[in-house]
């Protein structure tokens, strides 16, 4: 009976960390998505202000024949860029902080996973774009959508 309860309590430990795993690649998801949403916002502006100095330009020089000063839409789409560079930086910061807190757990608890579930270990792979863990068969990440392979 003491096997059988040990093996029950070792069943329910992994359980236990393949729930918390879950909802920390959840929160991750959650967390990627929201800050590659912001990314992608932040360069549709650049795009949108790349096309405006260009009509602008254009409109100067067919009224005037001469360049348009075109320094404040170079300075906005600094400020964007900026911008961008920020929150990659957070995005990576954020991404190595929930791989770092699942490795804590998986380890802590020194359990091997059930390798349906996501894992955090030197062979694993990320999603070049929100850096969420991925497995070896994934096309595409769970996460962003990014096509992983062909």
């Amino acid at each position: 009976m003491a096997l059988i309860n040990k093996l029950l309590g070792k069943d329910e430990r992994e359980e236990k960390i393949k729930k918390e795993i879950s909802s920390l690649e959840f929160r991750k998801g959650t967390v990627m998505a929201s800050i590659t949403s912001e990314i992608m916002s932040l360069r549709g502006g650049q795009e949108k202000h790349f096309l405006d100095a260009g009509r602008y330009a254009y409109e100067v020089w067919c009224k005037d024949k001469t360049q348009a000063d075109l320094t404040s839409f170079w300075n906005e789409v600094q400020e964007l860029t900026d911008k961008i560079e920020v929150q990659e930086a957070k995005k990576k910061e954020m991404a190595e902080r929930y791989d770092e807190e699942i490795k804590i757990i998986a380890s802590s608890l020194n359990t091997v996973v059930n390798s349906s579930m996501p894992t955090v270990s030197s062979g694993s792979a990320f999603c070049q774009n929100c850096n969420s863990v991925v497995s070896d068969t994934d096309v595409f990440c769970q996460v962003c959508g990014t096509k992983l392979r062909d």
